[in-house]
C-alpha cells in the first residue's frame, strides 16, 4: 500500500503509479481551502461524503455531472487514509490530466497565499513547461485567476464568528513602523466602527477646505455595513486620507465618526476646519456633518447622484418605457435635472415653469422631485374640521445642496459637480481589493497598499511632478464649454428659462448618451 500527503503535488500521476500491482491502493491527498480534502486514485477524483462507523466514504466527483456511483472507502484518518475498498464501476474513464489540472491550481492557489504577485503573473509562471493535455483540463484563465484571488489571505487570522470576537491587534494596527488605527470603539461598543489613518493622512485632511466622502458597500467585511473614506486633494492629485469600517449607516453613526475623526486630530495638534463637503445624497451624513462639523459647512450634493435618484424614480413610478419612447416626456425629465444649473434664487421660478408646462401622466414625478429637492412639502395639523391648518415641511435636499451654476461657471479645476473623484477611486479600489465582501484582514492589507500607492504620489507631488492634468476632449470638453456659455449667457439676461432648460437638458443628455 501507498498513500502520498502532497501539498504542493507534482504535475502527473506516473504511469509506474498506474502500472503497480498496488495501484488500486495508491492515494493521493489533495488539499482543498475547505476542512475536507481530496482524494485522487489512479486518475479518478473523489470528494468527502460522510464518515461512517468504520470507514470514510468518498463519492466519484462526476457524481452530479455524469451520476458516477463509485465510492471509494478509506481508513477513519482523514489526513493519513489508507484503501478500503471501491463500491461501484465509474461511468467514465479515468483521466490522470485532470488530477495534475487539480494539482496545479493547488500550486496557484499555495503561491498566492505566499507572494503579491498578480493573478496573472501567477498563472502565467504556473503554467509554464505544463504539458499541453493537463493545460486543456483547466478551468478557463478569467476563472483560475478569480480562484487566485479569492485566496489571498488564507495565512490570515481565523475569521471572528462574530464582530465580538474581532480584535485588531499587533501588525494589523500599523503601516509599517507607524500606526495605522485611528480608532477602535470595541466589541463591547453598540455598533462597530473602525477608523485607519496614518498622520499624514491626517494632516492633509486638517489641511484641505473640500472633503470628497463616499460609501462602499461591495467592500463592507462580514458583520459590517460599508466602507467609508474620506479623500482630499492637495495640488492636483488626490489622495484617500481616511478609511472607516461601519457596521450601520444611521445619522449616529456618522456623528460618531465625525466626532471622532475630529477628537483625534485635535489630539495631534491638528484642527480640521472644512468648508466643503462633495457627498452622494445621503440625509443621514448631511445632518451629521452640520451637527458635528458645524452649520457653515457647505454641502455640495453630486449631480450625478442627482440624476439617478430622479431616474431610480422614474423607474420606481413605472416610466421606464415611457422614458425611452416617449421624446416630449423624456425632455422633460431631463430639463428637471437641469434645474441644478440655474442660479440659486432662480430655481423656484425654473421649477414653477416646469409645473405649468407638465406632460400628462408626470405629476408624480414633478411633485416627488418638488417636495424632496425644491419647495418641501406640507403637513396638516389639529383635528379642527373647520379650520385646515399645514404645517411646511422643508425639502429634505433643499436647492443649495445640490445646485451646480457656480461650479460650471467658476471654471475652477478645484470645483466638481460630481463626486466622480471619489466614485473612480470606488471602482479602482475595488478591482484592486478583487472580491466582494473581503475578510477585515484582507481588506486592511489592500488599504496598506493604497496608502503606500498615495505616499508615491505625494513623494512625486513634493519634487513638482505631481499628477498632470488630463485635459477634456472631445464630446466631454465641447459640452463642458456649452454649459459655461449657458450659465453666462442667462446671468447676463441673454437667455430666458424656458430656453435655457432646453439647452442644457439638450447638452446633459448628449453627455450621458455618449
Amino acid at each position: 500500500m501507498q498513500v502520498s500527503l502532497v501539498s504542493v503535488p507534482t504535475y502527473l500521476v506516473h504511469d509506474t503509479q498506474v502500472r503497480n500491482d498496488n495501484a488500486m491502493e495508491t492515494l493521493e491527498i489533495i488539499k482543498t481551502n475547505g476542512k475536507k480534502p481530496k482524494i485522487a486514485h489512479i486518475g479518478f477524483i473523489y470528494h468527502f461524503q460522510k464518515e461512517c462507523s468504520n470507514f470514510l466514504r468518498w463519492r466519484c466527483s462526476k457524481f452530479s455531472s455524469l451520476k458516477c456511483p463509485s465510492v471509494l472507502k478509506t481508513s477513519l484518518n482523514i489526513e493519513n487514509p489508507t484503501f478500503v475498498g471501491l463500491d461501484h464501476d465509474h461511468v467514465h474513464h479515468s483521466n490522470k490530466n485532470a488530477v495534475a489540472a487539480l494539482k496545479l491550481q493547488n500550486i496557484m492557489k499555495t503561491k498566492a497565499q505566499k507572494s503579491h504577485a498578480t493573478p496573472s503573473q501567477i498563472f502565467a509562471e504556473s503554467v509554464i513547461n505544463v504539458p499541453h493535455a493537463v493545460l486543456s483540463e483547466l478551468p478557463k484563465e478569467e476563472h483560475v485567476k478569480r480562484t487566485i484571488r479569492k485566496n489571498r489571505g488564507y495565512n490570515d487570522p481565523s475569521k471572528p464568528a462574530s464582530r465580538n470576537e474581532l480584535v485588531i491587534e499587533g501588525d494589523w494596527c500599523l503601516y509599517g513602523e507607524e500606526r495605522f488605527l485611528l480608532n477602535d470603539n470595541g466589541p463591547g461598543a453598540n455598533e462597530r466602527v473602525l477608523i485607519f489613518a496614518t498622520d499624514s493622512g491626517l494632516s492633509l485632511l486638517a489641511s484641505s477646505n473640500t472633503w470628497f466622502i463616499d460609501g462602499n458597500f461591495g467592500l463592507a467585511p462580514e458583520y459590517f455595513k460599508q466602507l467609508y473614506v474620506f479623500r482630499v486633494q492637495k495640488n492636483s492629485i488626490f489622495i484617500t486620507a481616511v478609511y472607516c469600517i461601519l457596521e450601520r449607516k444611521t445619522q449616529y453613526t456618522y456623528e460618531h465618526l465625525f466626532r471622532t475623526i475630529m477628537t483625534e486630530c485635535e489630539k495631534r495638534g491638528k484642527y480640521p476646519d472644512p468648508v466643503f463637503l462633495n457627498m452622494d445624497f445621503e440625509l443621514a451624513v448631511m445632518n451629521a456633518a452640520k451637527l458635528i462639523l458645524g452649520s457653515h459647512i457647505t454641502i455640495r450634493g453630486c449631480f450625478y447622484h442627482l440624476c439617478q435618484s430622479t431616474f431610480r424614480k422614474l423607474q420606481e413610478l413605472g416610466f421606464s418605457e415611457r422614458y425611452k419612447n416617449d421624446e416630449v416626456f423624456r425632455k422633460f425629465c431631463t430639463m428637471v435635472d437641469s434645474l441644478a444649473f440655474l442660479p440659486l434664487d432662480d430655481v423656484k421660478n425654473g421649477m414653477e415653469y416646469l409645473k405649468q408646462n407638465i406632460p400628462t401622466g408626470a405629476e408624480d414625478f414633478l411633485v416627488y422631485f418638488e417636495s424632496t429637492y425644491v419647495n418641501g412639502s406640507f403637513k396638516r395639523i389639529g383635528t379642527d374640521e373647520c379650520n385646515i391648518r399645514l404645517r411646511r415641511i422643508p425639502p429634505a435636499f433643499p436647492p443649495c445642496t445640490w445646485n451646480v451654476h457656480q461650479t460650471t461657471i467658476s471654471n475652477d479645476n478645484n470645483r466638481h459637480r460630481t463626486n466622480n473623484i471619489t466614485e473612480g477611486w470606488n471602482n479602482r479600489f475595488s478591482h484592486l481589493v478583487g472580491i466582494k465582501h473581503p475578510t477585515v484582514w484582507h481588506l486592511i492589507r489592500k488599504m496598506k497598499y493604497e496608502v503606500a500607492a498615495d505616499y508615491a504620489k505625494l513623494a512625486l507631488d513634493d519634487v513638482g511632478e505631481g499628477n498632470k492634468k488630463t485635459t477634456k476632449l472631445g464630446q466631454m470638453r465641447t459640452t463642458e464649454i456649452r454649459l459655461q456659455e449657458l450659465c453666462a449667457r442667462f446671468v447676463s439676461e441673454k437667455i430666458n428659462i424656458p430656453d435655457f432648460l432646453n439647452s442644457i437638458s439638450h447638452n446633459i443628455r448628449k453627455q450621458s448618451s455618449n
